[in-house]
């Protein structure tokens, strides 16, 4: 009945001519039947399991449709992905009642089905909607889907629908596939679209920050294959790396040792060195990682293997023994591969994990042993021990965003949408090579491709005999890049971007012209414009266009101006081309948004390139000895590895004055976070005291105080505990720092204060067991926080480790609290004892006891129970004063004067028996006893 006409409609549709071309090549037949549901509407029926099985509602099929409309919010400019259609019911309704969405793809298992749809309903609003795309196997690719709606899906959300009864009836298992497939692509886009909208800038300044030292340094490239058919151990710092780490401590030149940055910690705590450690994240936070260990980072100095987005803190911090870099597929590290004479283009990581792969499949190892590699949320930690910026991981199964998967040992664990990102990229990377993987991690999720060995196994199988893997690598030689190549392609970037500053100003003048004219003027179409605001606008069009051909500068700052792009895709779609004045007041309008985000993209790029050719041709301008200048030049570039270098090389002959001595020394004690050194230099300072010398040493010290505020205000949301511990961090280097002060009292009142007032749960239990530990790990930071709001946090956490049964992290804290000088309240006297008596501190047991008021319930018991304590130990005259005080608090208990008498005679002391029962007899009279 419709069939022609919907068929009509579908031709003119340029998304949908391959599924029509398919439909006209073959002859598809219907499937299942339609019969009137009660409302009268068609409802589709097919076969299923030997019965007619409904694919719509039988009351009314049209009531399919709010539930996804529910799923929508109203306002979305995002992609709808629906998963079985049926008669087209909901996509019809989506079209209608969500007219603001950019596309809707429809996916149908069964051509059948859409042959049956076509001819019993009509379609047409939705196969001659330029927004719709429907799919069946036949006509399916990821590849066509991100041809039609990957530029919408970078841009805006996309919804998954899920059609049940069509999905129930996929006997292929089309829709599972598909919507793997569309959830990987959306992901990564969504991983990669939310990084750069909120770190684009930053992203690339790190490239150009890693650029001003690479024609100085080393490319991955000669270290192809030179470990060939050697065993790599490649540990990531999940939680369950502390079940197998210990089983690394001999692997030393019998396998090589690629650790991410956060695991560094973690495995330098149990005496393993890596051979090289990985880098990736461009945060500064990043350095936070490592920082702990940076002093013995510094005396075993690894090799570090890094990207060029990888942050400044990680490679200018420590004195590597090498670092070897990485040149991924940004446009801008093919320019500079091609300024090197090329080389291999890595395909780029999402971790630092993947990171570590790759170069261990570069350099030939194999087989290739996963260990902490969880990518699940296999137990309450988010990482390793000993390991920086760790969290804590609630694996609620319900929660939102959690997924089942299948376990490394485990049959099922869960994991995230960023675990299931991590573990198919892991996966891709599996099915390309040739070595040997085997995941050896104790927990976590499987990963395809991997065999399962437990490390121990592992290493027992693979890494017997020394390899001799330091000697290999010593013997590599390398040609650094030549720095003229570096200084000639700068200066024809910074011409560049000097010629595109002068066309968007002159861009932007003829657009304030231009539209205040048009604001004043009514115009219907461009015949009615003056001709000097016609020339205005092909003027512009001119130099936009040639705006357009500086496809290098945009390829190299795409990633700086997503957000802006996202906003001027959105005010494309919102142009009304119905009316001319408004068209062209709206295109003038994004072509100056659209100038301005280039325009800025384009000054920080000039910046960049500035300031790295001045240190180039500085630092290659530099005569071999020439020292001074060296040391100048990585002093304002930051470069404190490289000083700590050439400062403590004993043959150079260096010599600096005794300021620029004592502020070198003051910056390499704060990147190597070390207090007692920095405390000595401070106190050195003292007794040399000069007034601008002071100032110098501030902004160093108020520099580092804002890093440290800066790194915990990104976790104060989402991770209170992490922010506390850099607060922290950053006190026991400069415990003087007012701001940083204030800040730990300003989250100690979000935490303590919030407390106070609302029930005890395990949660707050939680939150008060952290801030007991770092009271212990930093005792002097919280001499900044008043007597008034400790006691208060004593009296909401002595009960809570109390409850954990944390007796000894109480004894701890309480031993702290004294010496910060808070009063012990009347109403934690008996928790505490029970804190002494469980760690067998008797005397403070007893001390404490002591202080409790005669009326506290069960006090006779409290007394009785340290006795019997003392008894155990033979210490009858302590335990004879216990059971007497028992007594004397209950006088019922008779059975307590036998108690007394047994520890007199084990004394050998009857007099004082003797004198004990009399004071007994005596104060019960006073008592009013018998």
């Amino acid at each position: 009945m419709f069939l022609e006409k919907n068929l009509a409609a579908m031709k003119k549709n340029s998304n949908l001519s391959s599924l029509y071309r398919f439909l006209i090549d073959n002859e598809i037949e219907p499937y299942g039947s339609v019969e009137p549901a009660n409302t009268g509407n068609p409802c589709l029926f097919v076969e299923f399991n030997g019965t007619k099985y409904p694919i719509h509602l039988t009351s009314d099929p049209e009531q399919e449709v709010p539930q996804f409309l529910a799923l929508i919010p109203e306002d979305s400019h995002g992609v709808a992905v629906v998963f079985g259609m049926g008669l087209g019911y909901t996509p019809l309704g989506i079209l209608k009642r969500r007219p603001d969405l950019r596309h809707i793809v429809v996916l149908e298992a069964n051509p059948g089905v859409l042959m049956t749809a076509l001819r019993h309903f009509d379609l047409t609003p939705l196969l001659e909607s330029p927004k719709v795309v429907i799919f069946i196997p036949q006509t399916w690719s990821l590849q066509e889907f991100v041809n039609i709606v990957g530029v919408s899906v970078q841009v805006e959300n996309t919804h998954f629908l899920h059609h049940l009864p069509s999905e129930k009836v996929d006997r292929e298992g089309f829709y599972k596939r598909a919507y793997e497939q569309v959830f990987s692509f959306v992901n990564q886009q969504n991983v990669a679209g939310n990084t750069y909208s909120l770190f684009g800038d930053l992203i690339i300044l790190n490239r150009f920050e890693q650029l001003k030292i690479l024609p100085f340094e080393r490319l991955l490239n000669p270290l192809k294959d030179v470990l060939k058919g050697i065993p790599a151990v490649l540990v990531a710092a999940g939680p369950s790396l502390d079940k197998n780490v210990d089983h690394l401590k001999n692997v030393t030149d019998r396998a090589v040792i690629f650790a991410v940055d956060s695991a560094v910690p973690a495995l330098l705590a149990h005496g393993i060195h890596p051979t090289f450690v990985t880098s990736i994240d461009f945060q500064p936070l990043t350095y936070e990682k490592i920082s702990k260990v940076a002093k013995e980072l510094a005396e075993i100095r690894p090799r570090l293997i890094c990207t060029l987005w990888n942050t400044p803190s990680i490679f200018k911090n420590i004195p590597w023994k090498e670092v070897y870099r990485v040149l991924c597929a940004h446009p801008i590290d093919i320019w500079i591969n091609e300024i090197v004479g090329g080389g291999p283009i890595f395909p780029g990581a999402q971790t630092v994990a993947h990171l570590n792969f790759q170069a261990a499949e570069f350099l030939g190892c194999s087989p290739l042993i996963f260990v902490g590699q969880d990518l699940a949320l296999s137990t309450a930690a988010s990482h390793a021990k000993d390991t920086a910026l760790m969290g804590d991981i609630l694996k609620d199964p319900k929660r939102q965003g959690i997924y089942p998967v299948k376990g490394n040992v485990e049959d099922v664990v869960y994991t995230t949408r960023s675990y299931l990102s991590m573990k198919d990229f892991f996966e891709q990377m599996i099915k390309a090579t040739d070595s040997l993987c085997i995941n050896a991690t104790e927990g976590g999720a499987f990963i395809e491709g991997t065999q399962v060995i437990s490390l121990k196994d592992a290493l027992n199988k693979y890494c017997k005999e020394d390899k001799s893997i330091e000697a290999r690598l010593s013997q590599v030689s390398f040609d650094s890049p030549n720095p003229e190549h570096f200084i000639s392609e700068l200066k024809g970037l910074i011409s560049d971007c000097k010629k595109v500053q002068k066309l968007i100003k002159k861009s932007s003048i003829l657009s304030k012209k231009v539209t205040a004219y048009i604001k004043k003027a009514e115009v219907t179409g461009l015949s009615q414009l003056p001709n000097n605001i016609k020339k205005k606008l092909l003027d512009m069009e001119a130099l936009n266009h040639r705006l357009d051909k500086e496809k290098r500068l945009w390829r190299f700052t795409e990633i700086m101006t997503i957000n802006e792009f996202r906003q001027a895709e959105r005010m494309k779609y919102a142009i009304d081309g119905k009316n001319y004045r408004d068209f062209l007041l709206g295109t003038l309008k994004r072509v100056d948004y659209v100038n301005k985000a280039r325009g800025r993209a384009n000054d920080i790029l000039l910046e960049a390139c500035k300031d790295t050719l001045a240190f180039i041709k500085g630092y290659g301008g530099c005569a071999d000895r020439d020292f001074h200048t060296k040391v100048e030049l990585l002093d304002s570039h930051d470069f404190i590895g490289k000083l700590m270098v050439i400062l403590g090389d004993k043959s150079s002959p260096i010599k600096l004055s005794l300021e620029k001595s004592l502020l070198l020394r003051i910056k390499i004690a704060i990147v190597l976070r070390d207090s007692r050194k920095l405390k000595e230099l401070l106190d050195e300072f003292k007794k040399n005291y000069n007034k601008e010398l002071e100032n110098k040493i501030n902004e160093i010290l108020e520099r580092t105080a804002t890093d440290f505020i800066v790194f915990a205000k990104q976790f104060l949301g989402e991770n209170r505990n992490t922010s506390r511990s850099l607060i922290l961090k950053g006190l026991s280097l400069i415990p003087e720092n007012k701001r940083l002060q204030k800040s730990l009292h300003e989250l100690f009142d979000l935490d303590i204060g919030a407390l106070d007032v609302l029930p005890s749960n395990e949660e707050h239990e939680h939150i008060l067991l952290n801030w007991c530990k770092d009271l212990i790990r930093f005792p002097q930071s919280f001499e900044f926080i008043p007597n008034e709001k400790l006691s208060k946090f004593a009296e909401l956490a002595v009960p809570a480790m109390v409850e954990k049964s944390e007796y000894t992290m109480c004894k701890e804290v309480l031993k702290i609290l004294e010496q910060l000088g808070i009063e012990i309240p009347q109403k934690l006297i008996l928790p505490i004892y029970k804190v002494y008596l469980n760690t067998n501190d008797l005397e403070k047991a007893y001390a404490v006891l002591k202080k409790m008021s005669d009326d506290t319930p069960d006090i006779s018991g409290v007394w009785f129970e340290l006795a019997e304590h003392f008894e155990k130990l033979a210490r009858w005259k302590d335990a004879a004063i216990a059971y007497e005080r028992s007594f004397l608090l209950d006088p019922s208990r008779i059975d307590l004067i036998g108690k007394i008498a047994y520890c007199y005679v084990q004394l050998n002391d009857l007099d004082g028996a003797k004198t004990v029962f009399e004071r007994l007899k005596n104060r019960l009279r006073q008592k009013g006893g018998n």
